[in-house]
């Protein structure tokens, strides 16, 4: 019994020597790759997550581009774009300025629509309408050839959706008009913007 007793004991010492030779040989090993300085209260990964906790967000972009021509327009005479089939903006306005008697409004060809990298701009009524998935990045500022493409702040103001300044007469409807431009809140969910542009991709 009394040897019995001894043994027990001497395992159990065998037992705890080994515990202790394990955690003096890998503890520290494990401390040096997640420590980050002199103090083991936060791990590396701890460290990262409190440090993007604590980062400031960058700065998010107002700015919101916006095509000054209305897609509400109307003009007495016919438009002639459908002279011009798979043609450019660029390519018209150098050869014929205009497609209707005004030389300020939207050609509607969508060269701004293939620059876009959001897919933010549609064509209606022959116009370019930059949606709420623009982020004012401005490249379809530089692309369009009538410049009529401008940025504003999203906070809303009024803006005049016509870039005729001229006194010559024109037969547009929307000629000299001013609107009050506002942005919708949904602009800013962007994983709404993401899935809305994955989805749209799919179903071409």
């Amino acid at each position: 019994m009394i040897i019995q007793i001894i043994l027990l004991i001497f395992q159990i010492l065998l037992i705890a020597l080994i515990l202790l030779f394990l955690s003096c040989s890998f503890i520290p090993a494990v401390k040096k790759q997640t420590k980050i300085s002199d103090s083991v209260i936060f791990s590396r990964i701890e460290h990262e997550f409190k440090k993007l906790i604590n980062d400031k967000p960058a700065p998010v972009n107002k700015n919101h581009a916006v095509v000054k021509c209305a897609c509400s327009k109307k003009f007495t005479e016919k438009s002639e774009l459908n002279a011009f089939p798979n043609q450019t903006c660029s390519l018209v306005t150098s050869l014929y300025s205009s497609i209707n008697d005004c030389r300020y409004s939207c050609i509607g060809l969508g060269d701004c629509v293939k620059m876009c990298p959001q897919e933010a701009i549609v064509i209606s009524n022959k116009t370019a309408v930059i949606t709420d998935l623009c982020n004012g990045c401005g490249r379809c500022i530089a692309v369009c050839p009538k410049n009529i493409i401008t940025m504003i702040s999203e906070d809303g103001q009024n803006s005049f959706t016509c870039n005729n300044k001229d006194e010559e007469l024109t037969t547009c409807s929307e000629r000299g008009k001013e609107v009050n431009i506002e942005f919708p809140l949904k602009k800013s969910f962007k994983i709404w913007r993401s899935c809305y542009i994955i989805f749209k991709r799919r179903n071409r």
